[in-house]
């Protein structure tokens, strides 16, 4: 009996159990296990058996099966001690008794859990190529450890049937198998899962529609054909608490060079499909089957590879055509937080803190990037026109958009997309988490029950909306909300909320002030103080008709407020002293935020406000230790 233990990078840890002594592993649906990832092969690998010894077997595979980091290129015997790296998948050996009878996650068994829910793959078009980039302490320890085991384990122990007759000799960890002895074992695995297979139903072809297919360019005979682009830019994944691998600068370079060929290919693809379409609006399904049909004609004119990714090539040209390009696969997964876009081939991408890695995937031109930023736009709610110098928007799932084109962005149009925060803890939460002391959330609980108006100020990053939300919590559930800004960023647990777009009022302080004081909130939630609206919000917190919560742009309290004073003065033509004294009057407490520390907020002091002869001055209530 084969027990296994299955994980996904950043997922939850599965196991298995196959009362066989083969089992196949492979993205396609035939496979014992299926890893439903772009970067495993239709057949990927098996598992052998057999004498209590268990042989992991690589079908040249185009990405590779690692072994404690190391590609095998011959079979390898397998302890429980091993890990065995296919795609983003990590697998181990289990002892019997630690099997659990779950329910794999996305990857179908011989004896699936009856009821037990499989989650559906997530699509992700990134081409992939495995690196062996390993630290090399690491692989100096294994090589040594592994020798020792293998020749101890299999000692004296039979070869499997299927393997090399020399196999037993305890040699396999540290020698080469000649090609024909792999070939060997693919061949009898070949000729049993063909006869075990049913005959493939044929594949039927919707009629052709009007549309027609465009014929690819012809071959150079001097050019190379564009070959697979499979690469994948990070190497083998590591789960904690292992150190990630270093990327050799071959591997780097290697990595980038097919990220480019692969970008290439999908520009050729797109062109074809522009070219159909002539200018004309396609549906999905028409760029799709028009794709598909250049695809088939370029590998058959040996312009396109034979062995590429075809349903991968077919649907990042696709997405590009008529969808968000490069920037779909990004905004479907939930551990990016911001993307940045500097033009259509640098983009940046933060999974969580401050770490940032460069996007393989780019878009094939200028044209293709302003399309799919007015795509963006358009689900925004923005107008189609001439784009304004610096637009703000927010999408329907809450992403806001930052847009700075000409004449400010010199090289063309630049792209800031920030996801929601999943992190919104209470009060109390914070507390307990150390950010802030119990006699600041006493403080800070006291002045929102009094209706105060409260500042959260800190540099950017260190955590103003998390603050925010968790002061919103403090409020009545029945309040009425009017948040002003990015505000999907700001999560509230009241349900009657209004949200007004800074975009449409960014230059008239007069039409924000309007807007939200005609819409009667209890309470106004302002995402940012900054020049463009400070007279705005003033005039808000000065009104008296709803206390204000707002965010600004400083930790240090002097500083800050003196700075809002001269914003204000250079907004109003004051004379330097009407600031102040508007200040002292609008702003009754700030909560001062450090820069984060490990990913951790923490509020360093407590602030209260109050006006004098000299505009303001303010006092500290409390300070973190």
């Amino acid at each position: 009996m084969l027990t296994l233990s299955i994980r996904e990078k950043n997922g939850e840890e599965r196991q298995l159990v196959f009362d066989k002594e083969e089992v196949t592993i492979g993205r396609a649906s035939g496979s014992d296990i299926v890893l439903p990832r772009n970067n495993i092969s239709k057949r990927h690998a098996r598992l052998v058996d057999k004498h209590d010894k268990v042989v992991i077997v690589d079908l040249r595979s185009t990405n590779g099966t690692y072994v404690n980091g190391r590609r095998i290129t011959a079979p390898e015997l397998l302890t429980t001690e091993d890990k065995v790296y296919i795609g983003d998948f990590v697998i181990k050996l289990q002892r019997p008794g630690e099997a659990r009878a779950t329910a794999p996650f996305g990857v179908a068994t011989a004896e699936p859990v009856p009821g037990a829910p499989v989650a559906e793959p997530r699509t992700s078009h990134a081409p992939t190529v495995a690196v062996s980039a390993v630290p090399q302490h690491m692989l100096e320890e294994d090589a040594a450890a592994r020798a020792v085991a293998a020749v101890a384990e299999a000692e004296a122990v039979p070869a499997p049937p299927g393997l090399p007759a020399d196999y037993a000799d305890g040699e396999e960890s540290t020698r080469a198998f000649d090609l024909s002895e792999i070939e060997a074992i693919e061949e009898t695995y070949d000729r049993e899962a063909a006869a075990a297979a049913p005959a493939a139903e044929p594949k039927t072809r919707k009629a052709a529609a009007p549309m027609p297919v465009p014929e690819p360019p012809p071959a150079a005979p001097a050019e190379p054909k564009v070959a697979k682009a499979t690469p994948k830019p990070k190497p083998a994944p590591k789960p904690e608490p292992e150190p990630e691998p270093e990327i050799l600068a071959d591997e780097a370079d290697a990595a980038l060079d097919a990220w480019a060929e692969w970008n290439a290919t999908v520009a050729v693809v797109l062109e074809g499909i522009e070219a159909a379409a002539g200018g004309r609006p396609l549906t999905w399904e028409d760029a799709a089957r028009i794709a598909d049909g250049f695809v088939a004609k370029a590998v058959d004119a040996g312009t396109i590879a034979e062995d590429v990714e075809r349903e991968a090539l077919v649907a990042d040209a696709v997405t590009e055509a008529v969808g968000l390009g490069p920037l779909a696969d990004l905004l479907a997964d939930e551990d990016v937080t911001r993307i940045a876009v500097d033009g259509p081939d640098v983009l940046r991408v933060w999974r969580g803190g401050d770490a940032v890695e460069p996007s393989g995937r780019i878009f094939s031109s200028h044209v293709s990037y302003e399309r799919v930023l007015r795509r963006l736009l358009t689900d925004a709610g923005i107008p189609d026109g001439p784009l304004s110098p610096v637009t703000e928007a927010t999408l329907p799932t809450g992403d806001s958009l930052t847009v700075v084109a000409a004449p400010i962005a010199t090289d063309g149009a630049l792209l800031v997309i920030r996801r929601p925060s999943r992190y919104r803890p209470s009060l109390a939460d914070l507390v307990a988490s150390g950010a802030l002391t119990e006699v600041m959330a006493e403080g800070l609980t006291n002045a929102v029950a009094e209706g105060k108006n409260i500042v959260v100020a800190g540099p950017p990053g260190s955590g103003r909306t998390t603050l925010l939300a968790a002061l919103i919590g403090l409020a009545a559930p029945d309040e009425r909300l009017v948040v002003v800004g990015d505000g999907h960023q700001i999560a509230a647990p009241q349900t009657d909320i209004a949200r007004v777009a800074r975009r449409s009022t960014v230059n008239d302080d007069s039409a924000l002030y309007g807007s939200v004081t005609r819409l009667r909130p209890d309470r106004v939630i302002i995402d940012d103080v900054d020049a463009d609206n400070i007279v705005a919000v003033m005039s808000l917190a000065l009104s008296g008709g709803a206390p204000v919560l707002m965010a600004g742009r400083d930790g240090d309290p002097d500083r800050l407020l003196r700075r809002l004073a001269l914003q204000l003065d250079l907004a109003t033509g004051g004379n330097g002293d009407r600031g102040r004294f508007i200040i002292g009057e609008a702003v009754d407490v700030v909560a001062c935020l450090g820069p984060r520390t490990e990913g951790d907020i923490a509020v360093v002091q407590l602030v209260a406000v109050t006006s004098d002869k000299d505009g303001f001055s303010h006092s500290v209530l409390a300070k973190h230790p």
